[in-house]
């Protein structure tokens, strides 16, 4: 995803400025070529917290596909979510940006709760945006880069998470 900015003054003309993620060509080949001996199913409950629609069925799918729990919401209100849950939340998975209750103010809210939950944030936001964003996270917290890969999505949250048992 990227952003962009648009400057209209009558009788000097209009500027657009857009701003897109940079990956260089490494890191996007090893995304694309997952080590095929790992496993990337797992276990656990993941607490998502995504405000677009698609793109919250989407992880919700792709997480359950792969072996987790999902309790999902649009916003701040994965914290009732996680309050009326019979179990343990293992994982929060976030956006940064959202309505009402932004990311790392979600994580704050529910390590009040439960203090030793990993968190996992994303942003679609691009640069130079996301840099005032990375600097208010968490220490010890992931960040991902939307849109994200499967493979890329899985392998952050086994780094959190137990790896489903071999047969």
């Amino acid at each position: 995803m990227g952003t962009q900015q648009v400057e209209s003054r009558p009788g000097e003309g209009t500027t657009f400025r857009i701003y897109l993620p940079e990956v260089s060509v490494d890191e996007a080949e090893a995304h694309e070529r997952p080590d095929p001996r790992r496993s990337l199913s797992g276990s656990g409950t993941v607490l998502l917290a995504e405000d677009e629609g698609r793109v919250r069925d989407v992880l919700r799918r792709t997480l359950q596909e792969a072996g987790y729990t999902v309790l999902a919401a649009r916003d701040g209100g994965a914290i009732e979510l996680a309050a009326n849950y019979r179990g343990e939340v293992d994982l929060l998975l976030t956006d940064v940006v959202m309505p009402k209750m932004r990311g790392p103010e979600l994580a704050r809210v529910l390590h009040r709760q439960q203090p030793d939950v990993p968190v996992v944030y994303m942003s679609g936001y691009a640069e130079p945006a996301q840099e005032e964003l990375l600097d208010s996270l968490d220490d010890g917290s992931t960040f991902l880069q939307k849109p994200v890969r499967r493979s890329r999505l899985l392998e952050a949250v086994l780094a959190h998470l137990p790896a489903e048992a071999d047969d």
